[in-house]
């Protein structure tokens, strides 16, 4: 891996590089660890990985500014959109295929409920999902109490589900990997130090990761949209 892009991840973030040298073998495991004393090989810290995948389309931007400055606002819609779909693959990968369903549904959920609470606002009513016993919502004074809170959801898993809940990360580990995951992608798209990008790329090789989305995707998106 190229010691610059994990010097340049470290410096700006809370981690720490560490190599590590198998006794047994004699050789060298490159290691991260955060602020938290956890140690992790490079391959499974999720802000690494972003961070790899930022820089990955920073790159491939270099070849594409005409195109670019064409695109406008399109670019960082469909960049946004990529992203988001980029991030559950990885995280199918590095929390497994059930957690990255259960994140998926929430997500979607999460959405339903913020246009509950607008609803609510906007019209001041109270909407809960599903039957309600509505009197425990009445005031002392008769009236009937407004909730602002977004309607709560919970997940059963009968049957033939798609989802197995006994072996899952929960959502709020899931929640946490996104945002490590953008927070470096966030950098490494930001990134402007010189490297091979073929480096890069041996990097997921070696690790079995698909190659992330470059600019080369997002323009083809976008020509696919006319």
């Amino acid at each position: 891996m190229n010691p610059e892009l994990i010097n340049y991840f470290t410096e700006n973030t809370e981690y720490e590089f560490k190599l590590v040298v198998d006794d047994k073998t004699r050789a060298s495991v490159e290691e991260l660890s955060d602020l938290e004393s956890r140690t992790f090989p490079i391959k499974d810290c999720w802000g690494f990985i972003g961070f790899a995948d930022g820089v990955y389309l920073a790159a491939s931007q270099k070849n594409h500014i005409p195109e670019l400055d064409n695109m406008g606002s399109e670019y960082n819609q469909l960049v946004n959109e990529m992203l988001d779909d980029q991030v559950l693959r990885r995280m199918n990968i590095l929390l497994g295929e059930n957690s990255t369903k259960n994140h998926y549904i929430y997500s979607k959920l999460r959405k339903i409920s913020r246009q509950i609470t607008n609803l609510e606002n906007d019209f001041k009513i109270l909407i809960k999902p599903g039957s309600v016993d509505i009197e425990q919502y009445r005031t002392e004074s008769g009236d009937l109490a407004l909730t602002q809170g977004a309607a709560e959801w919970t997940l059963i898993g009968i049957e033939n589900s798609e989802v197995d809940f006994e072996n899952i990360a929960d959502y709020s580990t899931s929640t946490l990997f996104v945002r490590k995951y953008k927070e470096g992608f966030s950098l490494g798209v930001n990134v402007d130090i010189p490297f091979d990008s073929r480096d890069v790329e041996q990097f997921y090789h070696n690790n079995n990761f698909d190659l992330p989305f470059s600019v080369e995707y997002v323009i083809l998106a976008a020509e696919e949209n006319f």
